[in-house]
């Protein structure tokens, strides 16, 4: 990929955002793990790039800040410690602080309906994403009504199961 196809692509997402903002978006996710473009940029097993682009972390972090700071204008800051429960609160927490007018989501090692809701309430998120935690859990959005109090309706189609999905689990 060619500097001006780089220069394009970190154009396309500025438009991409725009345009969501333009017809009511609430919130925008710009995915940048799991192997897709953003990541492979700034992981160092797939840049092997030998421009301004690749090398060093500074280097290979160039297009996903870029893409960023389009949108926010600053830096938010470094990862620290990433395998504590919530360790990406913070950003999400201070992105809803610098931009109050964007919807913003939370990820991280978001194990439990205690800690997704403490996310909610203490206004350090918009919205909880969960990921690994769902492969896990597949059940997870029923055990967090259960733990949480919430009387859940399931779909009528679903009701002769409900019985049974309601069960306490195993462990």
């Amino acid at each position: 990929m060619t500097e001006q196809e780089i220069d394009g692509i970190a154009q396309s997402f500025v438009d991409a955002v725009e345009r969501c903002k333009k017809i009511g978006f609430n919130f925008i996710d710009i995915h940048g793990a799991h192997g897709y473009l953003i990541h492979s940029f700034y992981s160092p097993l797939s840049n092997n790039r030998t421009d301004e682009y690749g090398g060093s972390l500074k280097n290979r972090l160039r297009l996903p800040l870029r893409i960023a700071r389009t949108e926010f204008g600053r830096k938010l800051g470094e990862a620290k410690d990433p395998d504590r429960p919530g360790y990406q609160v913070p950003f999400a927490e201070r992105v809803k602080k610098d931009v109050p007018d964007v919807v913003v989501g939370s990820v991280g090692l978001i194990t439990s309906p205690q800690q997704a809701e403490k996310i909610l309430q203490d206004g350090q998120a918009d919205v909880v994403f969960l990921a690994r935690e769902l492969l896990r859990h597949g059940d997870f959005p029923i055990y967090a009504a259960q733990e949480l109090g919430v009387v859940v309706k399931p779909a009528n189609q679903y009701e002769r199961a409900w019985t049974r999905m309601m069960q306490p689990r195993s462990t």
